[in-house]
């Protein structure tokens, strides 16, 4: 029987699996408030110094924006991120969260600490985490990378950018991303399975999706509308050669996968 306490949805990634179009069908429910950001990015930057992961530097802004302020007062300021998502539980809301696809690199220490924080908070502390096939989520990665930041490694014409992606799948953020087997384990070790969901990109579309999603939230969720998902911009395809080299790397992951979540052996692309 699902607790009367309100649901916190504590989204760790992956990255590029969809999140963002994940977050925008949550916000439609009349019992869901997001507030008004998808990604915090608290317990990646209260951690960071632990997690030691290799990330691209962003440009500094020139002010700080209301969302900035608000970033650095959660992570500051204690019971502020808690007081934040409580806040938006009135009326119908009844489930609310924070959708930051980094907190996939968390340890169990981590997820300990912030479970207890919202479950003293007076939450129910879920947790969704999607899963998108290895070599495609970095693939879109890379190609996300080069948009925002421009040239990877000087790379700027397709197969300079083809060249450069054994490397970048290689780099320790993305490796930690991606490591679906070590996330999976890590919240099995900390949350119930009972507030564990685990989805694959290649199934999220669907109406079923929807239905178990609702199920597990205890919330009602509107219709799919997979007529209007998040552009994955150019639909430049990883060629055969790279997807069977970031296979290979993976294996690890495909293997777990494989065994924990069948439908993968069917859904994600073969070698």
């Amino acid at each position: 029987m699902r607790s009367e306490k309100p649901v916190f949805i504590l989204g760790v990634g992956a990255q590029k699996s969809g999140t963002s179009w994940f977050c925008q069908q949550l916000q439609k429910s009349p019992q869901i408030d997001m507030g008004a950001h998808k990604e915090y990015h608290v317990w990646d930057k209260v951690y960071a110094h632990e997690l030691r992961l290799s990330e691209r530097v962003e440009p500094k802004p020139d002010k700080e924006t209301a969302h900035m302020a608000l970033q650095r007062l959660m992570r500051t300021h204690e019971g502020t991120y808690e007081a934040y998502f409580k806040g938006l539980i009135r009326n119908q809301i009844i489930c609310t969260g924070d959708i930051t696809p980094i907190y996939a690199t968390l340890n169990p220490s981590h997820f300990e600490e912030v479970q207890s924080k919202l479950t003293r908070a007076g939450f129910r502390v879920t947790v969704v985490f999607l899963m998108r096939d290895p070599a495609e989520r970095l693939w879109s990665a890379m190609r996300m990378f080069l948009r925002k930041y421009g040239p990877i490694d000087g790379a700027k014409t397709q197969r300079e950018l083809f060249s450069r992606f054994g490397d970048f799948m290689q780099e320790t953020g993305n490796v930690a991303r991606t490591r679906y087997d070590l996330t999976v384990t890590t919240l099995r070790r900390v949350f119930d399975e009972e507030d564990l969901f685990f989805g694959l990109y290649e199934e999220m579309f669907t109406d079923a999706f929807a239905g178990a999603l609702s199920e597990f939230l205890g919330v009602s969720l509107p219709v799919w509308n997979a007529d209007h998902l998040v552009d994955d911009h150019d639909a430049l395809p990883l060629p055969d050669e790279q997807y069977c080299a970031c296979r290979a790397q993976y294996q690890m992951v495909y293997d777990f996968c494989a065994e924990q979540f069948p439908a993968t052996t069917l859904l994600w692309r073969r070698a």
